[in-house]
């Protein structure tokens, strides 16, 4: 029998709605794996646009009411960011700074993509 949250059937139990943002926020188990859920609160912010990079934040989970999933919002997410004048970064020029450590999130990606990349002769 699947636990859920006593307030909606359909979310699973350990998880709540942010005062702040709406969003669920908590911890539960999904299909047998305990997910970390985090609320849209302290969004990545573009450093050029002070505008979010996406919906959700970078490299965390969330709960999809809708699906009744939880999903992972991989780093690659970033890289669909465009400023409102039209400006996209490059991915070879792109960085992604985290507001609680301050380390560069897309650094990782980058440099498997480096060490991945082929030359052409």
């Amino acid at each position: 029998m699947k636990k859920t949250n006593g307030a909606n059937p359909k979310v699973p139990a350990g998880l709540k709605r942010c005062r702040k943002c709406g969003h669920f926020k908590g911890k539960c188990i999904q299909d047998g794996k305990e997910w970390g859920i985090t609320c849209n609160c302290n969004l990545n912010i573009c450093d050029r646009c002070n505008t979010p990079v996406h919906e959700h934040r970078i490299g965390t989970n969330e709960y999809n009411e809708q699906a009744g999933l939880c999903w992972h919002v991989g780093v690659i997410c970033a890289w669909s960011h465009k400023c409102p004048d039209g400006f996209r970064r490059q991915s070879e020029n792109a960085f992604l700074i985290d507001p609680h450590t301050g380390k560069d999130l897309l650094a990782g990606a980058k440099e498997r993509g480096r060490k991945n990349a082929k030359k052409i002769t």
